[in-house]
């Protein structure tokens, strides 16, 4: 079918995965001149360079420049999964059957473990109709310890309008947690530092209190008189020094549960310079909130060097730890079922 005239797509061979596979980079561009690049490798977004009113580009997002550089990275762009966020002590129970996964955060599994989805080479393909890029990944039964074969889609599309979307899907053949995000850091400013100046507002009347080890303590509790009321728009550093007491590690790293309704937006944000405004739409029950405190020394785009709290995500998810907890239900994928959620980021300038 030919293309439409409105949004180009292209690709690149990239570099070769540690396996000696060729990776790819696709290239999306809308008529305003916005560029979408992301990678068969992880299904990850690696660029998003926003048309401004001067006719210049700017950046969104961190991002690499080889791919060795991002497996050393903290996930940045990537697809996560089987499970995003946190399970505590690397285990879980369905059904009565305990299932031990891989642990690569102390004794407990991050973002799916080790060789989760975020460090696989997908299968790509290019939906001219749409157009987007369409990434499958088949994950094995036993793949980092998570049971049953899944079947995994991620498809991103670049609007008109500079609407950037992103779907997932994922069907399993056995009882499974399934909880996919993308691992975007974003700096509005256009990857020019600190994101404290950055306001922030998010549609959540609660939020998950975590111990030091980022994992749940306790049920989802109000905002209400503590620093992580968003519900009014301020900025990110207001009030990020009253989160931890370490200060060299200052920030927000904890999970917000949604009060969405229809297109209501999740979040929204406003650059530091007023330049860019960036709303968030999902149909997933919750996002965490993570304002890069582990980002330091992490070799980023045009050989920088990124610094802690260079970046902010808004990662769309279920919550951390939830195959464990008393709603353990709402994240386990059954044969009968599919995962299937969206997340929109609506870029304005």
């Amino acid at each position: 079918m030919p293309q439409r005239a409105d949004i180009a797509v292209t690709w690149e061979k990239w570099q070769l995965t540690p396996d000696g596979q060729a990776a790819r980079l696709f290239h999306l561009t809308n008529r305003r001149g916005t560029q979408l690049t992301v990678s068969d490798w992880g299904a990850t977004l690696t660029s998003l360079k926003l048309a401004m009113p001067d006719g210049k580009l700017r950046q969104m997002v961190l991002g690499c420049d080889t791919l060795n550089d991002y497996q050393q990275s903290p996930y940045l762009g990537a697809t996560v999964g089987r499970y995003a966020n946190r399970i505590r002590n690397a285990e879980f129970t369905i059904d009565g059957q305990s299932y031990s996964v891989v642990a690569n955060e102390g004794n407990h599994c991050l973002h799916g473990g080790p060789e989760g989805f975020s460090h696989q080479l997908w299968q790509a393909k290019v939906l001219e109709q749409q157009p987007a890029v369409q990434f499958t990944l088949h994950s094995p039964d036993g793949d980092q310890g998570f049971p049953g074969n899944a079947t995994v889609v991620v498809t991103f599309t670049l609007s008109e309008d500079d609407r950037v979307q992103i779907d997932y899907s994922a069907t399993v053949d056995k009882p499974c947690p399934i909880n996919l995000t993308n691992h975007s850091y974003f700096n509005l400013d256009g990857v020019a530092g600190d994101v404290g100046s950055h306001v922030v507002q998010l549609n959540a009347d609660r939020y998950l209190p975590v111990d030091q080890a980022s994992l749940p303590v306790g049920a989802p509790i109000s905002v209400t008189n503590t620093p992580f009321d968003f519900r009014h728009a301020k900025a990110l550093n207001q009030d990020w020094r009253k989160v931890v007491d370490d200060q060299r590690y200052r920030g927000f790293d904890h999970c917000f549960i949604l009060s969405n309704s229809g297109d209501q937006p999740a979040a929204q944000v406003r650059s530091g310079d007023e330049q860019v405004a960036m709303t968030l739409y999902t149909s997933s029950p919750a996002l965490q909130l993570y304002t890069g405190h582990y980002l330091e020394g992490t070799r980023g785009h045009n050989e920088l060097v990124y610094q802690n709290r260079d970046g902010f995500c808004l990662e769309t998810q279920f919550m951390p730890d939830q195959p464990n907890s008393d709603e353990a239900e709402a994240c386990i994928v059954r044969p009968d079922g599919v995962f299937k959620h969206s997340t929109t980021f609506a870029f304005h300038c």
